[in-house]
């Protein structure tokens, strides 16, 4: 992979992360979830992202 794709993929992870979090901080904040189920997807979602941007982009 070119330096300046995974530079993107990089990027576009950080802010999928963000909107994963803010998404579930909304949906809690509007009581349509709890604050645990809402910590415990967005830590897995943004894992697993993290996880995946890792092993596309190292060499």
């Amino acid at each position: 992979m070119t330096e300046p794709l995974a530079k993107r993929l990089r990027t576009a992870t950080v802010v999928l992360c963000a909107a994963i979090w803010a998404s579930g901080y909304a949906g809690a904040s509007l009581e349509l979830v709890s604050w645990e189920r809402s910590f415990a997807v967005g830590t897995a979602g943004c894992a697993l992202l993290i996880l995946t941007t890792w092993l596309l982009t190292r060499e």
